[in-house]
């Protein structure tokens, strides 16, 4: 406990001594604190910007996955992209990346998609070009 009187002084501390047990163990702990505790975390959460740091983890983990098996670097093409250039991509890719990255919202996969558009391009590939004003 600390001076505070909490089990957890925020969402840092939390995930601080928790992070080594399963998410089943960390969902124990949370559902046995006092509704004002699993609040005052929640909101610790939110603010903290622990939301978007897990989800980014999540994506670069996906990312680092798709270099490793496709050999295509989504963080790469994207900046060619916003650059101007035009770049093909597999359908069979592109819908594996998109069935993964549609769970997630915008805020979270603009890094690795934002500012592009998807068009056809032949029966196996699509052309990956730039989102411009007035498009």
């Amino acid at each position: 406990m600390n001076s505070q009187g909490s089990t957890f002084y925020n969402f840092a501390e939390f995930w601080r001594l928790t992070r080594s047990l399963s998410t089943e163990q960390r969902e124990i702990i949370f559902n046995n604190l006092s509704s004002k505790e699993r609040k005052k975390l929640k909101y610790s959460y939110t603010q903290g910007g622990w939301e978007d740091l897990f989800f980014r983890d999540l994506l670069d983990k996906f990312h680092d996955k798709i270099i490793q098996e496709w050999k295509f670097d989504l963080l790469n093409t994207r900046c060619q992209v916003i650059k101007g250039k035009n770049i093909c991509i597999n359908k069979i890719l592109w819908q594996h990346i998109s069935n993964f990255l549609d769970q997630f919202h915008l805020k979270h996969t603009y890094y690795l998609i934002g500012g592009m558009k998807v068009e056809e391009f032949d029966k196996e590939n699509l052309v990956l070009s730039s989102v411009k004003k007035g498009n």
